[in-house]
C-alpha cells in the first residue's frame, strides 16, 4: 500500500482543521469585540439619559 497518499490526506485534513479552527477563532473574537462595543454604547446611552433627566426642569 502506498503510504504517501494517506500521509497527504492526513496533512490536507490537518490543514483544513487548522483553517476551520482559525475561522472559528476569528468569529469568536469578532463576537466578543461586538458584544463589548454594544455594552459600551449602552453604558454611554444610559449615562446620557441620566444626565438629561437630571437637567430637565422639574415643576
Amino acid at each position: 500500500m502506498d503510504k504517501s497518499g494517506a500521509s497527504g490526506t492526513s496533512k490536507s485534513a490537518a490543514a483544513d482543521l487548522a483553517r476551520y479552527q482559525a475561522q472559528w477563532e476569528k468569529i469568536h473574537n469578532d463576537t466578543i469585540r461586538q458584544i463589548k462595543q454594544v455594552k459600551e454604547q449602552e453604558a454611554r446611552n444610559a449615562k446620557l439619559r441620566a444626565e438629561r433627566s437630571n437637567q430637565s426642569p422639574r415643576g
